[in-house]
């Protein structure tokens, strides 16, 4: 190990350490020798960058008046298609999230964590009201409005009791 100073700063270094970073508890840094710092410079200098194009014509400034007209009534058009395509697939999302944490509830690869929330968020207290978006009872409803909520939850619970009865069965010889 050598003691030498480099940028003022006393440094301890060993010429085949190929990294910066600090001693452990000494607050000096370790650094190249001299002589990787001078490859390394030499290495980016032969890089060639190649120049920034000039634009062909002059940016224009943006201006208060749009380039090109806008048709309100086509606009319009778009917004009523974009809020029906929203409608439709804001019912699928709600069919795919029951979907999907019911088969994650039996699904074996499932943490016991995310087994937790899913049992919490169909336990959550059914309201006579609105439901809340996403909430297990929106989704039934969405996926089909003849189902209750209490009697699916209370037949999903079942099923799972029966799954885990299985399985600790399989698991745990007799």
């Amino acid at each position: 190990m050598r003691i030498g100073r480099a940028s003022g700063v006393l440094v301890r270094c060993k010429p085949h350490w190929g990294v910066a970073r600090p001693l452990e508890g000494r607050g000096a840094s370790r650094v190249l020798g001299e002589r990787h710092v001078h490859q390394a410079v030499q290495f980016f200098e032969k890089l060639a960058f190649p120049e920034a194009p000039a634009p062909s014509r002059p940016v224009r400034s943006t201006s208060s008046k749009p380039a090109v007209s806008i048709n309100a009534k086509a606009v319009y058009v778009g917004l009523v298609q974009d809020r029906e395509w929203l409608a439709s697939q804001w019912e699928a999302l709600h069919v795919w999230l029951l979907k999907r944490h019911l088969r994650m509830l039996v699904c074996p690869l499932t943490q016991i964590a995310e087994r937790a929330d899913i049992l919490a968020w169909m336990e959550a207290p059914l309201t006579h009201q609105r439901p809340a978006a996403l909430s297990f009872q929106a989704c039934v409803a969405v996926y089909d409005p003849r189902i209750d909520a209490d009697d699916f939850r209370r037949a999903v619970l079942g099923q799972y009791r029966q799954v885990l009865t299985r399985r600790t069965a399989t698991v745990s010889p007799s």
